[in-house]
Order: C-alpha cells, then structure tokens, then sequence
C-alpha cells in the first residue's frame, strides 16, 4: 500500500506544498476583481443608500440618529463613512471598497483553511466564499452589512487560530460560541 502514491502521506503532502493553492488564490482573486470592477458603478441599492447617507451625514459631523432615524445600529454608518471618506462619496466608491473587503475577507479564508486543515482546504475555502460572495441569493454585488460583519469574523477567527495567542481572550471566547465548532 505504501508504494502507490495515492495513498502515500508523503507524496500528497508533498502536491499539497506546491505554490498551486496560491495560483489558485490569485486567480480566485482576479475572478472576482474583474467581475467587481466591472459592477463598480451599479446603482445603491435600498440598504446601501441607507447607509451611505447616515455614513455622509457623520462625515459632515451630524451625529447618528440625529438627522436619520432608524434601528440599525451605527456601526455600518461608521463603516460607510471610513469607505466614502477614502474612495469618495459615490456609488464606485462604496462598491470599490466592498471589493477591497471582500479580498481582503477571501484571503482571510484562505489562511484560516490553511491554518486549520492544509493549504488544499484554504483554498477549496477561498474559491467557495469568494464565488458564493459573488451570488443573487446574498446580493453579493451590494455592500450590504454581511459582507463586513463576515470579514470582521474571519479576522477573529484567524486570530484566534494563531497558536501563540492566549485562547482565555473574551474575544476569542466570543467567537468560539457564536461558531458551530470551537477550535
């Protein structure tokens, strides 16, 4: 059994270690960079508008609730004024930072897979967020709160993940109860 190579530990880890999980990435990458940049300039959709004008009124420092009102919490007001502040306050700006994010969350993906199970998962991981992040069913192609609420996570997870870090954190014990499985 030891001599046929698919079932040789060895040999797979040695396929697995190659650079192709990181060709695989950047491709994935590219994907849907090209198909983001592309979407850049589609119109607010209702939520983003929502957000994008609480967003410009903090940017003229009108504290929230005060000139919109509504029961979201501020926080993606907070996240839609640091966008429009940076790539400026129209709708290719906002979309170009959600694409800036949602790399940034692929990516986040990818290390996390890797971390836990081999560079094989992280990548299966990164190409499975990255096209499903694109999809109707999630208005993927809408800077709507999941899309940062899940980059905010991934970052927790992966911090979490990190060997040399204390797993007593309260952050780190948040996020092991809000996940199906502790780490």
């Amino acid at each position: 059994m030891s001599e046929n190579k698919a079932y040789d530990n060895k040999g797979l880890q040695k396929r697995n270690n190659g650079y192709w999980p990181l060709a695989v990435l950047l491709g994935v990458i590219l994907f849907t960079s090209a198909i983001r940049i592309r979407l850049l300039e589609v119109p607010l959709e209702r939520d983003e508008g929502h957000y994008a004008y609480a967003g410009q009124l903090m940017l003229e420092g009108v504290p929230p609730y005060t000139g919109v009102y509504t029961y979201f919490l501020p926080g993606m007001y907070l996240i839609y004024a640091l966008i429009m502040a940076v790539f400026g306050q129209t709708h290719g700006g906002i979309h170009l930072g959600l694409l800036i994010i949602n790399t940034a969350t692929i990516l986040l993906m990818f290390f996390l897979g890797k971390r836990l199970f081999g560079p094989l998962i992280g990548a299966a991981a990164a190409v499975a967020f990255a096209l499903l992040s694109l999809g109707q069913p999630v208005q993927g192609v809408f800077a709507n709160s999941e899309h940062f609420v899940i980059f905010l996570l991934s970052a927790a997870s992966f911090w979490c993940s990190v060997p040399s870090i204390l797993k007593d954190t309260c952050l780190c014990w948040q996020v092991r109860c809000c996940s199906e499985r502790p780490f």
